[in-house]
């Protein structure tokens, strides 16, 4: 059986050793934002890449319509004789 000065002296040391190495984590995670902030920040990133990729769909379902113009004015040049522009 342990005495209570053991069991004191056990303590001590478990609590001595935790905060040995409580304390350098306890430095880095200062630095990290609240979860508040951290959740407003990606929300607005989700927002960011929402917004991003609507507009790349947009963007993707222009971009048959645009070939087709092209098509269709290099047909126009060919038959008009005007010579294509670089």
């Amino acid at each position: 059986m342990m005495s209570k000065k053991d069991f004191d002296a056990l303590v001590q040391l478990i609590k001595t050793t935790v905060k040995d190495e409580i304390d350098p984590v306890k430095e880095i995670v200062k630095f990290l934002p609240s979860k508040d902030l951290f959740l407003s920040k990606m929300a607005e990133l989700m927002k960011e890449i929402k917004g991003s990729r609507e507009e790349q769909t947009a963007i993707s379902g222009y971009k048959n319509q645009i070939e087709d113009h092209e098509t269709r004015l290099n047909k126009v040049e060919k038959v008009l004789n005007i010579p294509p522009q670089s």
